[in-house]
């Protein structure tokens, strides 16, 4: 597995910009363009291809993992970083606020202040991104069973069931309902456990199947563009980024990645994107939205522009999210991971 952590933790960099990317899509026309559909469909299941990847990384470390230091970590680093980040939202909605595009905020503000603030740390309503970490906190809290099966016989079949039960599940509507959402992607963490821990068993033989793997991709992504509906076929483009894990792994096995990283620059900011991955994803939602509410943004009716202005979106919301969580970097130091998540 000689080098294989260096690619991986790029593909984290390669993830967030995929979320990212899928919050800043403000200039797309919405209707029957091509090109904006292909779009959309490579867009769909970044956050998909980040809990792929958190679940390898976990089989990787599990054995030095204890379940209160382990939970310790993600309370500190997780979720008290989404603690800290959700109060601006928050507070637009129970004070600022009269509207909201996913929920019936006026029936909500019918209750108490106290049960306003629970439903948006429990949903993550309160910012379009900020449903994953309910779910994604609901995911650690399942260590115990995870390092089970992380060192069991068991894990191969429990992959295999999770494979097929993609087709059963899928994401909560609006991305409200985090239970819902949680029995869609713990699946994928167990998936990509399992691609760790049996490696050897099926690198060597995906690496033979190159154009395959990437026919596979093809076809998933083109099914993902006909079937739009991106909570009730989310399955589909989870597949797709599954098959572009493993094409990535399967192509860069043999690859010297400390050496092409210190040639390649994008491989460098793949990788520096990758170490302030959870400060992007707290900071990004709060950008987007106020550039998708700018002037900057107005709708486009070429596809093929409203593409282009939508990747040009991503570099600045990107930049200005890098800009933030440098700047609380700076100022907090080692505490910033409490705070920002990086």
């Amino acid at each position: 597995m000689k080098g294989q952590l260096g690619y991986i933790h790029a593909l984290r960099g390669v993830a967030i910009l995929l979320i990212v990317a899928a919050h800043t899509n403000s200039f797309a026309p919405h209707d029957n363009n091509a090109v904006e559909h292909i779009y959309r469909a490579l867009l769909r299941e970044g956050t998909a291809l980040f809990v792929l990847i958190s679940g390898f990384l976990f089989q990787h470390l599990h054995a030095s993992y204890t379940t209160l230091g382990f939970w310790r970590s993600k309370l500190r680093n997780v979720a008290l970083p989404y603690l800290i980040m959700s109060i601006p939202g928050i507070l637009l909605y129970v004070a600022v606020l009269p509207t909201h595009s996913r929920i019936d905020l006026a029936a909500l503000h019918e209750h108490s202040v106290l049960y306003q603030i629970g439903y948006f740390l429990i949903t993550g309503a309160h910012l379009l991104p900020l449903w994953f970490i309910p779910v994604l906190l609901m995911i650690f809290a399942c260590y115990p069973l995870l390092r089970y099966l992380a060192d069991s016989s068991l894990l191969k079949y429990v992959a295999v069931a999770c494979l097929v039960s993609l087709v059963f599940t899928q994401r909560a509507t609006d991305n409200i309902g985090p239970l819902v959402s949680f029995m869609h992607f713990l699946p994928v963490y167990i998936v990509g456990m399992a691609l760790h821990r049996y490696w050897d068993h099926w690198i060597e033989h995906a690496a033979g199947y190159g154009l395959g793997l990437v026919g596979m991709f093809i076809v998933t992504t083109a099914l993902a563009c006909v079937y739009r509906d991106p909570y009730a076929y989310s399955s589909l483009a989870i597949l797709a980024k599954l098959i572009l894990f493993v094409l990535i792994c399967a192509q860069c096995h043999h690859v010297d990645f400390v050496a092409l990283s210190n040639r390649s620059r994008l491989l460098r900011l793949f990788n520096y994107l990758a170490a302030l991955s959870f400060g992007i994803y707290f900071v990004h939602g709060y950008v987007a939205s106020a550039i998708a509410r700018s002037p900057l943004v107005f709708p486009v009716d070429n596809g093929g522009l409203a593409v282009a202005l939508g990747i040009a979106n991503v570099a600045v919301v990107t930049a200005i999210s890098v800009g933030l969580v440098e700047a609380v970097r700076y100022t907090t130091k080692s505490y910033s991971r409490m705070i920002v998540g990086a």
